[in-house]
């Protein structure tokens, strides 16, 4: 885009051949010239979206294997058939986060209306004054704590045409879960996804499972009400400090942007519409949520409540006891409002949120 002075000179250009066309579009000239400051903002939605691309080596078996972060085992079962066994190592999640991390320090560096300063660990070259980030070194030792991710192909040599390909995340799952102090067992008995490929190209999934993408979406959907659940803690501790506050927004609603630094969500959401509806009674008080995307739509199809979430992902629950009660919360997701490509943007401007200066004016 060009401004006012291009816009001008088209204008003056068009007056030679139709100037009745010129005069109306002339009166526009002002409100171009109020348009360019926004322009900046356009260009980083489209950046935005454009260079999701630089993520996607993450995704291809290559970026493993060329960085050397797969171990391979080759045996012959019992039955005698050839057992391949391809483990993705908690040592490797190292490598792979902070391999992450650069890149996200290249993708953010692009957008034009912030500015991300010099974070210690991060982005800090000698001499600079950086941030500090002393959650860096939890981070890591956290990563280790991860369990092993197993990708396995069993081969039958008296049956050629076919071969049978399993993943399973159950080990990655339970380390993950299991970094709550308070939970003590493992609560995932199995989660693993089973392709038997044929030599005629056919492929078959397990019977349960019908769409393996549809179920990412879902846990991801489902993630949602635990962002709620998370922001709906932060409001009640609000209160809980500021008793007077509570006894003046009793049985109205309140925009979360008005709690100051109390509740932590991403930049993804609107938080000026978000808003948490405050219910219950003096004694026993219960907090609403309603989120929206920062494009103006709802998240939910109707607020949730704090009390409710409580005994689906509150301490000690281990997350919902049965996959009716998943799957409620997961059509308590507005599915017209919704793509992944508004969830990687929660996470993308999560933990980033506090290292963002103010847009340009």
């Amino acid at each position: 885009y060009e401004g006012q002075d291009a816009f001008d000179l088209f204008v003056a250009n068009l007056a030679a051949t139709a100037p009745q066309s010129a005069a109306i579009l002339d009166a526009f000239s002002g409100i171009v010239l109020e348009l360019e400051m926004y322009m900046v903002v356009v260009d980083d939605i489209s950046y935005a979206f454009d260079n999701l691309s630089m993520f996607e080596d993450f995704f291809t078996l290559d970026y493993y294997t060329d960085n050397d972060l797969l171990t391979m085992d080759v045996e012959t079962t019992d039955d005698f058939k050839i057992l391949t066994t391809v483990t993705l190592e908690p040592t490797s999640y190292l490598f792979i986060f902070q391999d992450l991390i650069e890149e996200t320090v290249l993708y953010l560096d692009g957008f034009q209306t912030f500015e991300l300063p010099y974070i210690q660990f991060i982005n800090c070259p000698t001499g600079e004054t950086c941030e500090p980030l002393p959650e860096y070194t939890e981070m890591m030792t956290d990563l280790a704590l991860f369990g092993e991710i197993e990708y396995t192909v069993t081969y039958d040599p008296s049956n050629p045409t076919e071969m049978v390909n399993l993943i399973d995340f159950t080990d990655f799952l339970n380390k993950l879960v299991m970094m709550d102090e308070e939970i003590t067992t493992e609560p995932v008995v199995n989660f693993s996804f089973q392709v038997t490929m044929r030599e005629n190209g056919s492929v078959t999934l397990p019977t349960e499972v019908n769409d393996v993408n549809m179920i990412a979406e879902d846990f991801a959907k489902f993630s949602l009400a635990m962002l709620a659940y998370e922001a709906l803690e932060d409001v009640g501790h609000y209160y809980m400090i500021n008793p007077t506050e509570f006894t003046l927004d009793f049985g109205d609603t309140r925009q979360l942007d008005t709690f100051e630094d109390y509740v932590d969500l991403s930049l993804a959401f609107d938080l000026n519409m978000s808003y948490v509806e405050v219910s219950g009674s003096v004694l026993a008080p219960d907090y609403l949520i309603q989120l929206y995307w920062h494009d103006g739509t709802a998240v939910f199809t109707s607020p949730l409540g704090l009390q409710e979430l409580i005994l689906v992902v509150g301490p000690g629950t281990g997350g919902p006891a049965t996959n009716t009660m998943f799957q409620y919360y997961v059509d308590k997701v507005d599915a017209t409002n919704f793509n992944m490509t508004k969830l990687l943007f929660v996470y993308v401007f999560n933990d980033t949120d506090r290292y963002i200066e103010e847009p340009m004016k």
